[in-house]
């Protein structure tokens, strides 16, 4: 299953009708991405919710969806607001709009019999056995929340569901999704079916080296998972200095990584699926909110070069406020979003994302911001308009200018290269001497 276009109606930031269509990637080894920027209240947000709202089912109360009109990022505050996501799986669009009596929930309405059966799988009646072909997964910036956080009165059978609580951002810290237990069990696992000389240790050992290859690209350094001496607690080992340090002690970047790479992987692991798939060549959906929050430039720009690979039957949908992320890939879908004069939102611009680009033309062309500081920009726009104010042969203090020009000069060295280089064209187009 992919998304295919979604119809926002009076949702947040998007007051007016905005549809927005989701074209597949030309190379199917690897993930679809779609890639939303734009400033802060555009709406990127909003539209990671609105795609996830029509599956976010709730079994538990009468089949609404699990977020209110009052969300944050929703916000439906009229009667006629409702969200339409199509799917490959059907014709239809499934439909989610405010409840017509008044109340706060909002209501989920499909025809299509396999999103349907899915909604089963959400809530206290999943059935283990139930074979997927799909399954969709939300995460936010930062990483799981902790024990704090976690709510006493819900039933174990939802909480050791693989799909609770899958399509929140906000996720709380789950004891029955155990993600350092799972990578002891199948560390255990492979070294028990290889002392036995058992079969079908391969799938396995497949999950963690993928996972310890990925992070290990990302963080440039080779990291494993091990266990300590008593064989009860997942540890992470650094190879080049050997240096094994439990999961709360990492570093915060790490611990976002780990946080809803190794979860993905859980889930996917957990739940039954159709023909028996390689737990990696699952096709899901993803949705990351801020993938570049807590990771450094280099890591930004390898995230998506890893990702694509390690899940290459996903549907990745992220915002982001990082060029580096941006202009990490090819072939991924960049939409950039902006307000109006009216504040009301909209995609302006779509366009397939290109490794080849400069960061200064992401930076300028798709993030709208300018290459230096504003200051020294608008000194730069002084600057031109004198030149120009020269080239049409207006009086102006030439002195003054080449002073300016010289302190323009003295900023550093890119400065420097286009203040010369402005020069030399004056000189030439004037038949005047214009030097520093």
């Amino acid at each position: 299953m992919r998304i295919e276009e979604i119809i926002l109606k009076n949702i947040g930031a998007f007051r007016n009708e905005q549809k927005i269509i989701f074209n597949p990637r030309q190379n199917i080894n690897k993930a679809e991405i779609h890639i939303f920027t734009g400033n802060n209240g555009t709406g990127k947000s909003t539209l990671l919710h609105a795609l996830t709202a029509g599956f976010n089912y709730d079994n538990s109360e009468n089949g609404v969806c699990r977020f209110t009109s009052n969300d944050l990022h929703l916000r439906m505050q009229k009667d006629i607001s409702e969200i339409l996501v199509k799917t490959s799986l059907c014709s239809d669009h499934i439909r989610t709009f405010k409840c017509p009596n008044g109340a706060k929930h909002l209501h989920i309405d499909t025809t299509c019999e396999e999103i349907k059966n899915y909604y089963t799988q959400l809530g206290d009646d999943w059935d283990i056995n139930y074979e997927h072909t799909f399954a969709l997964f939300a995460y936010p910036s930062h990483r799981l929340e902790g024990l704090q956080n976690f709510r006493y009165d819900i039933p174990n059978k939802r909480l050791e569901n693989p799909l609770f609580d899958s399509l929140e951002f906000n996720k709380a810290f789950n004891p029955k999704h155990n993600l350092k237990d799972w990578i002891r069990d199948i560390i255990l696992k492979n070294a028990y079916k290889k002392n036995e000389n058992l079969p079908n240790i391969t799938e396995y050992s497949d999950i963690l080296d993928r996972i310890t290859f990925a992070l290990s690209n990302i963080m440039e350094q080779k990291i494993s998972f091990v266990l300590d001496e008593r064989l009860e607690n997942t540890l992470f080992r650094f190879e080049n200095t050997n240096d094994s340090f439990t999961f709360e002690v990492l570093a915060e970047g790490i611990k976002c990584l780990l946080s809803w790479i190794v979860d993905v992987c859980y889930r996917l692991d957990k739940l039954t699926w159709q023909e028996n798939k390689p737990i990696l060549e699952r096709p899901f959906v993803l949705f990351l909110d801020e993938a570049d929050v807590h990771l450094h430039i280099r890591w930004q720009r390898l995230l998506l070069p890893i990702v694509e690979d390690l899940f290459p039957k996903a549907q990745i949908f992220l915002t982001t406020h990082s060029p580096f992320i941006v202009n990490s890939i090819d072939g991924a879908w960049v939409y950039e979003l902006d307000l109006d004069n009216e504040r009301n939102s909209r995609v302006t611009k779509i366009k397939e994302s290109d490794s080849g680009n400069s960061y200064q033309n992401i930076i300028r062309e798709t993030f709208e911001v300018s290459r230096f500081s504003d200051s020294l920009e608008k000194d730069l726009k002084i600057f031109n308009s004198i030149r120009d104010s020269i080239l049409l042969k207006k009086e102006v203090d030439e002195k003054g200018f080449l002073e300016n020009a010289m302190k323009l000069a003295n900023r550093n060295d890119d400065v420097k290269n286009i203040v010369l280089f402005e020069l030399r064209q004056l000189s030439k187009k004037t038949g005047k001497e214009f030097v520093l």
